[in-house]
């Protein structure tokens, strides 16, 4: 019963730096493989990207001639905005790039275009107005809300005529 066991033999550690750094190797070429693989396209077929003759142009190509290019004025629009500091009036006048023949659907469409511009231009707050980049934020929202009204293909673009905050 007095049996005395006898320790197990420790063997000794191997250092794990050549781990560590076959580790960051590897990881490191994984990471510049991945990026030479969709620099140079080679994941296209496989990820479904497809060229910009096949997917369709978004926007038609515009021409110095400017003949392929109708405008239509939205009437101005002065928006009250409360702040906490008092009240902020903002004029705002803008035209759209439409394509000829979109101009009279988009005519037609103005009641629901103005509108929206009124229920957008009160939401957003004056110190967001205030920004540098504020006419590029407004132009955007408000070039994705009237394609939402009118359709992707018959407006171009927003031309901000006036953007006034007093």
């Amino acid at each position: 019963m007095t049996e005395a066991s006898a320790p197990p033999e420790e063997t000794p550690k191997k250092g794990s730096k050549p781990l560590i750094f076959l580790s960051l190797a590897l990881a490191i070429g994984c990471a510049a493989g991945g990026f030479a693989a969709v620099k140079f396209g080679l994941l296209d077929g496989i990820l479904g990207a497809e060229s910009a003759s096949e997917q369709g142009q978004t926007h038609a190509p515009h021409s110095d001639s400017g003949a392929d290019t109708s405008f239509v004025e939205v009437p101005p629009v002065m928006v009250n905005l409360p702040n906490e500091s008092g009240h902020h009036i903002l004029r705002f006048a803008v035209q759209l790039e439409v394509e000829p023949s979109a101009a009279h659907d988009v005519e037609d469409l103005m009641p629901r275009i103005v509108d929206m511009m009124n229920q957008y231009l009160r939401a957003v707050d004056v110190p967001l107005l205030e920004e540098q980049h504020a006419t590029l934020m407004v132009r955007s929202h408000l070039l994705a809300r009237i394609r939402l009204i009118v359709g992707d293909q018959a407006v171009r673009d927003v031309l901000i005529q006036e953007f006034l905050l007093n």
